[in-house]
């Protein structure tokens, strides 16, 4: 499974959250805690980790809006 599908398994159970997304996108700790949770293998974990979370954070705002705008 990508990082991308990981992701989004995540989010969708509620293991993560927009909220989790956002920090990981400023803060180092909690992207090294994504990328532990992802690999053992930490070589430059950050900004691999911000390159598969921003485009799914901005799919996710997409998704958000779509329902809002289907009022689900």
């Amino acid at each position: 499974m990508d990082m991308w599908n990981w992701l989004l398994e995540c989010y969708d159970e509620g293991s993560l959250n927009e909220r989790d997304l956002e920090n990981i996108m400023k803060s180092d700790k909690h992207a090294r805690m994504l990328w532990e949770d992802w690999s053992h293998d930490s070589v430059d974990f950050i900004e691999y980790v911000r390159e598969q979370v921003l485009p799914l954070l901005d799919y996710v705002a997409k998704k958000k809006k779509e329902k809002e705008k289907k009022g689900e």
